[in-house]
């Protein structure tokens, strides 16, 4: 009977700490995403801030006691190596479970959620029909995820609106 109460408890402890915080470490991969300036002792502080800030896409550990917030997601960065020599990067999961029958993989609906946060553009983009334009250079455009269909002409940058890629996954 103990033995079931201690199963018990750690799955319950293991599924809390999974809901409460939600990200997801990333081997083998970096994120294109800014970097704010408040830095955190733990990973802990810094996954806990992060989920009671607004424009906080993910967590960064920069140095062994030093961990930042990241914003502005454009996309993951392969990078070579093993998990264990790699930089902590960590994506806040806003998508929350949600499943798109016809999106490529379940990474790229928490990127679109990522990138995307609570708006149909990414920040500093506006709307128009079904797209979004912004004045960002060439290579913060070309650095955005290709499912959103990065365009860039003339000093502007043109991506599908996050309502044109749920249509289209749904």
């Amino acid at each position: 009977m103990n033995l079931y109460c201690f199963i018990l408890v750690v799955a319950f402890t293991a599924s809390y700490a999974e809901y409460k915080y939600n990200f997801i470490r990333l081997c083998g991969y970096d994120l294109i995403a800014k970097q704010m300036t408040i830095t955190f002792a733990t990973r802990d502080d810094a996954a806990n801030e992060c989920t009671y800030t607004p424009s906080c896409i993910g967590v960064k550990k920069v140095a062994e006691t030093e961990y930042l917030l990241l914003r502005t997601l454009r996309n993951l960065k392969p990078v070579a190596g093993c998990c264990d020599s790699l930089p902590e990067v960590y994506l806040y999961n806003r998508a929350f479970g949600i499943v798109m029958a016809n999106a490529k993989s379940d990474m790229d609906v928490t990127l679109l959620y990522g990138i995307y946060l609570d708006s149909n553009c990414p920040p500093a983009f506006t709307n128009t029909d079904s797209v979004c334009i912004g004045e960002i250079s060439a290579d913060q455009c070309n650095a955005f995820a290709q499912f959103m269909e990065p365009s860039f002409d003339n000093g502007i940058c043109t991506t599908l609106s996050k309502q044109t890629l749920v249509n289209k996954w749904a």
